[in-house]
């Protein structure tokens, strides 16, 4: 419960209604859906239905300077980031840490789960915000009140993503050149959140090459980096791969010189919804709504798929963190706070200036490197 704050939710439908009480300015139904459009919006900025978003801190970091510039599509994805960044690491895979025990004054002692020790002078725990929140790493002693506090008050967002890929860019009929998203605007209010912006992985901008030609698109570089070339294991396979039982991502270079890949988004309470689906139907739900936005034409059915299922993963569970009912930034700030100069804290939920993004991890992980060594 909360005593001195507002669901954000409560807050846009007392606005709504006042709205709709004056007569002067009645919404029409196109209006009612264009409302429902920027709200899935917001619920994918924060992370979450937003019946549990803080309507007076939710937006707590725009009071720090943010980053000047367009945005960037990553066409090639995260992979040749995290790779390089990890090149000549000794990265132990597949190992949990169920312990951190920090209670001898001169070392800190970790164990995983399947048993094996470690000792370390200091340790960086940068973990999903939902890892804290299940308790999944034991702390000995336990977590400082106000972190222990800052950790159930932040909340864990949920976010979905589909991939289809098309044999052809039907979308270019319509779409103008070089755009790199096109929006869709629910039926209804309880579709919001469902496939609310569709992101064009190889916008027109990517050049094309002539048959015969030697082929590079940037879709090319998108399928070719998978999880494992990050892995450096031949046995785990590309997530693109995992919900497919069609033709694969790394289809023949000319018939992917023609054709594309939408990534789509799930939001909100749709994400409970896409939840009870087997991923065959999420697919065919998003054919439907593509289907509906261009029906002047017979778009093709997908050749391949990912849907992301974060939500199910173990030690993720989660897409971001957001400002939930009852929070603040200053929670932000607390999580960050390491533990006797031994035991540091970084990630996304640990960057108050920057929550919800991949930048705002990255510099939280420098910020704390250079608090080891300072």
């Amino acid at each position: 419960m909360c005593f001195d704050d507002n669901l954000y939710r409560e807050k846009l439908d007392e606005i709504h209604a006042d709205i709709s009480k004056n007569q002067a300015f009645p919404l029409s139904d196109l209006e009612n859906r264009v409302l429902d459009f920027h709200a899935g919006n917001l619920e994918f900025a924060c992370g979450s239905n937003l019946d549990d978003v803080c309507a007076i801190n939710w937006d707590q970091n725009d009071q720090f300077p943010q980053f000047a510039g367009g945005h960037c599509l990553l066409s090639s994805g995260y992979s040749p980031i995290v790779h390089a960044l990890s090149k000549d690491l000794n990265i132990a895979r597949n190992s949990p840490v169920e312990l951190i025990d920090y209670s001898a004054p001169d070392r800190v002692r970790l164990r995983t789960r399947d048993g094996r020790e470690l000792e370390a002078d200091k340790v960086i725990v940068a973990v999903p915000l939902t890892v804290l929140k299940r308790n999944s790493i034991q702390f000995q002693p336990v977590l400082p009140s106000a972190k222990r506090r800052a950790i159930r008050r932040l909340g864990a967002g949920q976010v979905e993503k589909v991939a289809l890929l098309f044999p052809s860019r039907f979308w270019e009929r319509k779409v103008k050149p070089n755009q790199d998203y096109f929006g869709h605007v629910p039926e209804s209010q309880d579709q919001r959140g469902l496939f609310n912006i569709f992101y064009i992985i190889n916008p027109t901008s990517v050049t094309r090459k002539s048959k015969g030609q030697k082929k590079s698109s940037k879709l090319q570089q998108f399928l070719q980096t998978t999880d494992s070339n990050l892995a450096h294991d031949e046995e785990v396979t590309s997530p693109l791969r995992e919900s497919s039982d069609s033709s694969h991502l790394s289809s023949e270079a000319e018939e992917l010189e023609q054709g594309g890949v939408l990534l789509t988004v799930v939001t909100g309470t749709s994400v409970d919804r896409i939840g009870q689906m087997t991923d065959a139907q999420v697919v065919k739900e998003a054919y439907d709504t593509l289907s509906r936005l261009f029906p002047e034409q017979a778009i093709p059915f997908p050749q391949d798929f990912f849907v992301s299922r974060w939500a199910e993963k173990d030690n993720i569970n989660m897409s971001y963190s957001f400002v939930k009912c009852g929070s603040s930034g200053v929670d932000y700030d607390r999580l960050s706070q390491p533990v006797e100069d031994r035991i540091f804290f970084a990630g996304e939920c640990t960057n108050r200036a920057y929550p919800q993004t991949v930048t705002g991890a990255y510099l939280s992980g420098i910020r704390e490197a250079a608090n080891v060594v300072a």
